[in-house]
């Protein structure tokens, strides 16, 4: 395994010179940077966009200022090279009378305004309520089961017990504890004019209501791009690689000597690994970030890179390779960003790493079962890809020329031979049936719940059948009893099922699946399969179509009853 690792880097060094691999260096160290600047500073599109004539000091950068007064600049604001001008004691506004000249009228008033709350703020702090709120954030319970009236009366006892926290407190004890926070005031003021408007630049936990916002969750998903979006390109350097090596056939070559399928692959696979690690630490201690986020970052990656590898081997060239990449990078990039959108408000948003990495950030104490939760699936999904692509280092599947599916069912074959063999195939589906699930999730919220329902159902029904009609019908293909194989499917999927439950891993996902029943799954399963064992023989179609609508009629009954 080690040396075919070190096989794979002295072939990467052999692509780039040596002159061209310090210009990469260069390049990703001047990337990293200007991201870490963008990031810290904001952008600055809009800086000295606007012009003013004015005696008075203005400190802000979205002002060029020339110091004349009202009467001087008239002439240069009726040609539109000043926009406004600001004089007078009190002072006024003359305007350019361009739309350029309003949206500077708009951003002075603003400026000014600002100034009159840190002035107001700097003198009598929170005393000057209701001008300044402070907003506390309460942590929300979630509600995993559908069980509104429960979780309005927890929701009402929580307030009760706010506001009886709240009252015991005297006016006297809450000002020693506002006077006890600490306020950081940077002023920057030049010698012009004893009378300006200085913009002070004052860091305090209040605000105005006119301005106050919630917590950006586009900011975060941003945040956390940062973490990902290297490892994808050390993915697809390593797919390419991969894709590469098998074109050129010599993968037949090493696969004639003792090395394993397993080895091979993993010894590819381990250098760009690593690469993604140390770019994940890097961007942490860039960041000024626990490089714990390696922990939630890694599940992702290895999944990815599994992902990467069995389409990288299961493609017929490299257009083909390129698409069905860019599908997967779309897919895995929504299933793990997502979520994160939804974080603190739904359970089903701790199903994403991301969603915890950043509550860690924000100082949030993650535990063991939330990280299980999150991160179980793609460890599982990794695992089962890997055997898949093992299965999939075979000359006739390599270098066939028939479709996707039909490769991806060669490949199936070789890994269910017996018909005890689809009770575990059918158990490694579940994550994978879990994660397009998931993804189909996002109907219910685009759409209105009398359409999006029976379209989701119907969607899980064609999804589930098609993960396990494919495993019965690889066992049948290999010379296995068709209906033992449809028995041993249906019970690895009802004990896959089950099984989360007792492990209470996926509390969550009960009714999703329906996992709540024990009887009814069971029958269902057996039922689709064996009915689907049934049509096989004369069409792999009409039996998945009618399995799958057998299936859909169960689970929109159970919607019904619920």
């Amino acid at each position: 395994m080690f040396k075919i690792a070190r096989l794979e880097i002295r072939k990467s060094r052999k692509k780039y010179t040596k002159t061209f691999i310090p210009i990469i260096l260069i390049f990703i160290i001047l990337a990293i940077l200007s991201s870490h600047y963008s990031t810290t500073t904001g952008v600055k599109s809009d800086y000295m966009l606007y012009t003013i004539a004015t005696p008075y000091k203005i400190d802000d950068p979205h002002f060029v200022r020339y110091r004349m007064t009202a009467n001087e600049a008239m002439p240069y604001l009726k040609s539109g090279d000043i926009d406004i001008a600001l004089d007078g004691r009190p002072p006024y506004m003359i305007l350019g009378g361009t739309k350029k000249s309003l949206a500077a009228a708009d951003e002075l008033l603003k400026l000014i305004e600002d100034l009159f709350e840190s002035e107001l703020h700097k003198r009598y702090g929170i005393n000057a309520f209701p001008v300044f709120v402070k907003a506390e954030y309460l942590k929300r319970e979630l509600v995993y089961q559908l069980d509104l009236q429960k979780a309005n009366k927890k929701a009402e006892s929580v307030d009760k017990e706010e506001i009886e926290k709240k009252e015991t407190k005297t006016e006297k004890e809450m000002r020693e504890e506002i006077a006890k926070e600490t306020v950081k005031e940077r002023t920057a003021i030049d010698g012009d004019t004893a009378t300006g408007f200085v913009k002070t630049k004052t860091e305090y936990e209040y605000t105005t209501p006119d301005d106050f916002h919630p917590p950006s969750l586009l900011e975060k998903l941003i945040y956390a791009f940062f973490f990902i979006i290297p490892s994808y390109f050390a993915i697809q350097v390593f797919s390419a690689s991969l894709i590469e090596d098998r074109i050129a056939k010599r993968i037949d070559l090493l696969l004639s000597t003792p090395i394993s399928e397993s080895d091979f692959l993993l010894g590819k696979l381990i250098p760009y690994i690593l690469f993604s690690l140390i770019a994940v630490v890097s961007v942490s201690m860039i960041f000024r970030e626990s490089i714990i986020s390696v922990i939630f970052v890694f599940p992702v990656i290895i999944f990815f890179a599994s992902l990467q590898m069995f389409l990288a081997l299961i493609s017929r060239s490299y257009r083909e390779t390129t698409f069905l990449m860019i599908v997967s990078s779309l897919i895995v990039t929504a299933y793990i960003f997502i979520p994160s959108v939804f974080a603190g408000t739904i359970p089903v948003s701790k199903v994403s790493p991301i969603t915890l990495m950043l509550a860690m950030f924000e100082g949030e104490s993650i535990g063991i079962k939330d990280y299980i939760f999150s991160t179980f699936q793609f460890y599982a999904m990794a695992f089962v890809l890997v055997f898949m692509s093992s299965k999939a280092l075979n000359p006739e599947i390599m270098h066939s020329a028939a479709d996707l599916h039909h490769r991806i069912l060669m490949t199936v074959q070789r890994a269910v031979r017996r018909d005890y063999h689809a009770f575990f195939a059918s158990i490694a589906s579940i994550p994978f049936i879990f994660m397009v699930e998931f993804l189909l999730l996002s109907i219910l919220f685009i759409m209105p719940p009398e359409q999006s329902i029976p379209i989701f159902l119907a969607v899980v029904a064609f999804v589930e059948e098609v993960f396990k009609g494919t495993v019965v019908f690889a066992a049948y293909r290999n010379g296995a009893p068709l209906y033992k194989s449809a028995v041993f499917c249906s019970l690895g999927f009802f004990m896959g099922e089950k099984l989360i439950v007792i492990l209470n891993i996926a509390t969550q996902y009960n009714t999703i699946l329906f996992a709540q029943y024990y009887v009814l799954p069971l029958l269902i399963h057996l039922t689709t399969m064996l009915v689907f064992a049934l049509i096989l023989r004369r069409s792999f179609a009409a039996a998945l179509a009618v399995s799958s609508l057998l299936h859909f009629i169960y689970n929109y009954a159970v919607v019904i009853l619920l």
